[in-house]
């Protein structure tokens, strides 16, 4: 396939004592639990693409990605994603 290169921003990374953790905020709306099941297969390639290209930056693996959906209450909900391995990209 060749070499890729990936466009995109990273809203939050930071240092847990366990290594880094990856958060993305999202405006999309949360309903039942299988519109959360949808939304977060939709996002898990993204974030696997991320963790991919921050383990080639920094030499360093992502140990959690987080999605935070905000709603109109003024809360927030979290949900991990479990982090897939995206093919090899190019940085740049």
């Amino acid at each position: 396939m060749g070499n890729r290169t990936i466009e995109g921003y990273i809203d939050l990374l930071y240092e847990s004592p366990d290594g880094l953790v990856l958060v993305d905020w999202k405006t999309d709306r949360l309903g039942s639990n299988s519109d959360q099941v949808e939304i977060t297969a939709k996002y898990a390639r993204q974030l696997g693409a991320y963790a991919d290209v921050l383990k080639q930056a920094l030499g360093r693996s992502v140990v959690r990605a987080v999605l935070v959906f905000l709603s109109d209450d003024g809360g927030a909900k979290e949900i991990d994603v479990p982090i897939p391995r995206a093919e090899p990209v190019g940085v740049g």
